[in-house]
């Protein structure tokens, strides 16, 4: 009898450290936003969007971490129509590309809360995929991120009207509430 006992408090502790070391899957909920700040010619402008789906994949035992995040091209807004139409139309052709996709692969992560770490991953925009570096960290519930990103690297030239003209760099901000699967 004591050899049962012994086997099936060692069977539990088996399956439950099993089940622990699973990575955390996480989706993407409602209250997330994608956003970037563009410095134009006498100042700058900030477009944002809620139009963001994706899932992750955290592996705290491990330290690692994977992921597909997928926004919707044509659903920036600055707060300016012409402005957004441009960037809709002409720049990001959203009819023809209808998302931005960000995609991370097995990567070195610290889950510990309101610790950053860079993670290596491949932004897609207009079918053209570069590599990105993405400062992220995890704080209840949710992930920050930033990154740069040369939109003259996905094929869009510099933007400008007129006059003003946009900085072909633009700094993004990343914030997914993320729900436990």
């Amino acid at each position: 009898m004591r050899r049962l006992e012994l086997f099936v408090g060692l069977l539990i502790v088996t399956l439950c450290s099993t089940a622990l070391a699973e990575p955390t899957k996480e989706s993407v909920a409602s209250g997330s936003e994608v956003s970037f700040v563009a410095k134009i010619t006498g100042g700058s402008f900030v477009a944002k969007t809620e139009k963001v789906s994706g899932s992750l994949a955290v592996d705290r035992e491990q330290k690692r971490i994977s992921g597909t995040i997928v926004v919707q091209a044509g659903s920036f807004s600055s707060g300016l129509g012409m402005r957004d139409n441009h960037m809709r139309d002409k720049y990001l052709e959203a009819e023809k590309f209808e998302t931005l996709v960000f995609t991370a692969a097995d990567q070195p992560f610290d889950p510990e809360e309101g610790k950053p770490s860079k993670v290596q991953g491949t932004l897609t925009v207009k079918g053209m995929s570069q590599p990105v570096t993405v400062d992220v960290k995890l704080d209840a519930g949710t992930a920050n991120a930033t990154f740069q990103v040369d939109v003259t690297k996905f094929g869009i030239p510099q933007p400008s009207f007129a006059v003003v003209k946009m900085d072909p760099i633009v700094e993004a901000t990343v914030k997914l509430v993320l729900k436990h699967e």
